[in-house]
């Protein structure tokens, strides 16, 4: 387990995905889920999601309605 995201022993889980493009809030994101036990998503083995902060693309000006989320 990396990158500060807790991992429950026994859980298996599939590698990072690649970072996703940063975003107008100047996050990026990635995920994993998990493959053992096969199907098993509760509170014991969850998959995961891991954020890190990256500079803003040019052009993300404004703010969608509703969402908060900066548009291009």
């Amino acid at each position: 387990c990396t990158s500060g995201v807790a991992c429950t022993p026994g859980c298996k889980y599939t590698e990072w995905s690649t970072w996703s493009s940063c975003d107008c809030s100047g996050t990026q994101t990635r995920d994993r889920v998990v493959t053992f036990p096969e199907g098993v998503i509760d509170a014991t083995c969850q998959s995961s999601k891991d954020t890190r902060s990256c500079s803003k693309p040019e052009g993300c000006t404004e703010t969608a309605p509703d969402s908060g989320d900066a548009t291009l």
